[in-house]
C-alpha cells in the first residue's frame, strides 16, 4: 500500500513539476514577448522622433533658404538702386562738362566770327587779310 503511495505520490510530484515547468515556460515566453514588444516600440519610437528631427531640419534648412533668397534679393535690389544713383551721376557730369564744353566753344566761335566780321568790315587793323 505504501508502494502505490508512493509512486502516486510521485506521479502527482512528476505532474506538479511538469506544470510548474510549463508555468515557467510560459512565464518566460510571455516575458520574452514583453520584451519584443518594448524592443519594437522603442524602434519605432526612435524612427518617430528621427523623422521628427528630420522634418525640423528640414524646416530650418528652407527657412534659412528663404532667408538667403530674401537677403539676396535685398541685395540685388541694394545694387540696382547703387546702380541707379550712380547712373544719375555720370549723367548729371557729363550734362555739366558737355555745358561747359559747349560755352566754351561758343565763346571761341563768336570771337573768331566777330573778328572776321570785323576783318571784312576793315574795322580791325590786327586782320591779316
Amino acid at each position: 500500500d505504501k508502494m502505490i503511495e508512493s509512486e502516486e505520490k510521485s506521479k502527482q510530484e512528476k505532474i506538479e513539476q511538469r506544470q510548474r515547468q510549463k508555468e515557467i515556460q510560459r512565464q518566460q515566453e510571455r516575458e520574452r514577448k514583453e520584451r519584443q514588444r518594448q524592443k519594437e516600440r522603442e524602434r519605432k519610437e526612435r524612427q518617430r522622433q528621427e523623422k521628427r528631427e528630420r522634418k525640423e531640419r528640414l524646416k530650418r534648412q528652407n527657412i534659412d533658404s528663404q532667408n538667403d533668397n530674401y537677403d539676396n534679393h535685398n541685395d540685388y535690389i541694394d545694387r540696382q538702386q547703387q546702380q541707379k544713383q550712380n547712373d544719375g551721376i555720370d549723367i548729371f557730369w557729363t550734362i555739366i562738362i558737355v555745358t561747359v564744353l559747349s560755352i566754351i566753344f561758343l565763346i571761341w566761335f563768336m570771337q573768331w566770327t566777330l573778328s572776321s566780321i570785323c576783318c571784312c568790315c576793315g574795322d580791325d587793323d590786327d586782320c591779316d587779310d
